[in-house]
């Protein structure tokens, strides 16, 4: 079965936005410095989808990964399998990853790998269950994650506002950090993963007409519309303390309602528009070369531009500062009107070494070794 060039358009989409947020604010104290207004774009709008998006593609991915196992004539144990062993290595990588590329009192930070890993140990155990459980789960997340954040005290575990700091690592910091305080904690964020799953199962592997994709845009629209909804009445209105929980302004960390719907919505109406203009009318457009390669290494690229932007600060804080951590995200190393110009030189730098990478068949990305280890 090919490769739908929607998601890979989508998921190139989010390795693009992940550089433009990043080489920012990785290299700058995001909301201070002469540039506040860049820090604001690369942070606060470029860099508020591009996780959402990646979780619901990953389900929707897996959706049509396992149409195309079934079709080449696996039996559904060996699918189910082979889904969980791609999720539980995932689930190390992403532990490794914050580990080895932040430090190692970072590992349960919960970054967003290891919740797309948990996604993909759940898809496997639950993928016959009808597309109304997927939905319904995900809008109980949405709900429960702002009620279990202050149930179970997760703002104790953040030392600022943008600074995940767990005090001890005990099971119940490291459990409460996964579930509902970390960075990107399975409550509400996987419920992207098993939405897109539900919409890629109807959607990418199955028939459907003209009307439907368009019911799925408006609806996607609606979602988007409530979120920035709610987002003003919060602003205007100032709403009770039993209501702002729930009718919030846009928030990241935690995620809050608003912005999980709003996010939502924009990954529904962005699949169907593309699904129905590109996959439903399929033609070799010169662009696709591009986003297809991005895509096919995302993974891979996720975790490399990480290590090139991070890693070196670490080193130089280690030298100069005697703080690892004395300059990433802590103060402005590059102008960001630099750091920005550098993010967007990237972008074609990074596709001519996929480009190449692609040549030798992927052989050491992150891709090539998962699809091994997996099976």
């Amino acid at each position: 079965m090919r490769r739908l060039d929607s998601i890979d358009i989508l998921r190139a989409l989010c390795i693009v936005g992940m550089f433009l947020c990043h080489f920012v604010i990785y290299t700058s104290r995001p909301g201070e410095g002469d540039f506040p207004e860049i820090n604001f774009i690369a942070d606060q709008i470029i860099g508020n989808w591009p996780a959402a998006l990646f979780l619901f593609l990953s389900g929707a991915s897996f959706a049509l990964s396992t149409q195309r196992q079934l079709a080449a004539g696996k039996s559904p144990t060996e699918v189910r399998n082979r889904g969980l062993r791609r999720g539980a290595i995932l689930f190390l990588v992403g532990l490794a990853f914050e580990a080895g590329v932040w430090s190692p009192s970072d590992v349960f930070d919960w970054d967003v790998l290891t919740t797309i890993a948990t996604a993909l140990l759940l898809l496997p155990l639950l993928h016959r269950a009808p597309a109304w459980v997927f939905v319904t789960t995900a809008a109980a997340l949405c709900l429960a994650g702002p009620v279990l954040f202050s149930a179970w005290d997760g703002a104790s575990m953040w030392e600022q506002a943008d600074d995940f700091q767990p005090t001890a690592f005990t099971p119940r910091y490291i459990l409460v950090g996964y579930l509902v305080a970390g960075y990107f904690p399975v409550i509400p964020w996987v419920g992207y993963a098993l939405v897109g799953y539900a919409v890629g199962r109807r959607f990418l592997c199955g028939e459907t007409h003209e009307g439907q994709r368009a019911h799925l845009a408006f609806a996607g629209a609606a979602l988007m519309s409530l979120g920035l909804g709610l987002a003003l009445i919060n602003a205007v209105f100032q709403p009770a303390a039993g209501l702002e929980t729930f009718v919030s302004k846009f928030n990241f960390y935690p995620l809050s309602p608003s912005l999980f719907l709003f996010n939502m919505g924009l990954a529904l109406s962005t699949f169907a528009l593309l699904h129905a203009a590109i996959d439903q009318r399929p033609a070799e457009r010169p662009f696709l070369g591009f986003f297809r390669v991005v895509s096919r290494y995302s993974l891979t690229l996720y975790v490399v531009h990480h290590i090139l932007l991070v890693v070196p600060q670490r080193i130089a804080g280690v030298v100069l500062e005697g703080d690892q951590f004395a300059f990433v995200y802590s103060q402005e190393v590059i102008p960001p009107p630099i750091s920005l110009g550098l993010a967007v030189l990237a972008v074609p730098v990074f596709f001519w070494l996929c480009r190449l990478w692609d040549r030798a068949k992927g052989r050491f990305s992150l891709e090539w070794f998962l699809a091994r280890l997996a099976g």
